[in-house]
């Protein structure tokens, strides 16, 4: 089974298997350490159900932006449902492994859980560098075991 099909069967299911208190609590304190300002506009890569976005929202305020990616359409749909109401929050199917976005256009990249699941980390990583900002940053994080 590939990746993304393992993904989209797991979509339905995924929160309550791995969305527990433990993380919760892990996110609350981990998402400030990101350095994220108000206004800031966030690329999260690999975003599955949205577990970061009521997190880096709560960062960048209402005058800042999320825009949350994942190449599973199961998972996107999932997030579409949870977070489609956020109206600084847009939901995308997207493989940042094959397709950029415009030159500069994010302040912060999050990329949560997301690195052990790319094939071609290299290609990745030149599309989330063309598309932060000079003064950006990446955040590379995941999950405690």
């Amino acid at each position: 089974m590939s990746k993304k099909a393992y993904f989209n069967e797991q979509a339905n299911s995924w929160d309550e298997r791995f969305f527990t208190p433990k993380l919760s609590s892990f996110l609350e304190k981990l998402v400030p350490q990101f350095g994220l300002k108000s206004g800031q506009h966030i690329l999260d890569v690999g975003t599955g159900t949205g577990v970061l976005i009521p997190y880096l929202i709560k960062a960048v305020g209402p005058e800042g932006s999320v825009t949350a990616v994942d190449y599973s359409e199961k998972m996107v749909q999932v997030c579409k449902t949870k977070h489609s109401h956020l109206k600084n929050v847009s939901v995308r199917l997207q493989d940042i492994e094959e397709d950029a976005f415009p030159t500069e256009s994010f302040d912060a990249v999050i990329c949560f859980g997301l690195f052990p699941h790319l094939e071609n980390k290299e290609k990745a990583l030149q599309n989330i560098n063309h598309t932060l900002k000079p003064s950006g940053k990446l955040v590379i994080a995941r999950p405690q075991q």
